[in-house]
């Protein structure tokens, strides 16, 4: 199963929304953000422009891009830990992980790139000159 979700770091965290569950400003916490605040480091020094937002793809099964995998550690009713290959860093992922995959998955492979987002004034100048 595969599961694709951007992050974005508001003042307090890092969070994301998906159509599943109508899940609206899930925040990534209890570990979660330091390995992501790590990833968004890595991904934008390898990457010629900084977005302020970072893509993961998330997949039960191994394929070409994954840069890393976690790997479950424990789990109980409240969540499960991992730990990442590539940072060698613990990550707590919540039962929402459960709800989505339908069960807790002992390895995920992952991909991640940073997500350029522009502002509404900055898309109406794009759209003023497309129209001149």
């Amino acid at each position: 199963m595969n599961l694709f979700i951007i992050a974005r770091k508001t003042t307090t965290c890092w969070v994301f929304d998906h159509e599943h569950q109508s899940t609206v400003n899930e925040a990534l916490c209890n570990g979660t953000e330091n390995v992501i605040d790590w990833y968004y480091e890595v991904v934008n020094k390898r990457s010629a422009e900084i977005g302020d937002q970072i893509s993961f793809y998330l997949s039960t099964d191994k394929f070409d891009d994954a840069i890393t995998k976690i790997e479950l550690l424990e789990t109980n009713q409240s969540g499960s830990i991992y730990i990442d290959d590539l940072s060698n860093m613990n990550l707590w992922l919540c039962p929402w992980l459960q709800g989505y995959f339908g069960e807790v998955p002992k390895k995920i492979y992952i991909d991640c790139k940073t997500v350029n987002t522009i502002s509404e004034e900055e898309l109406d100048s794009i759209m003023e000159h497309i129209y001149k």
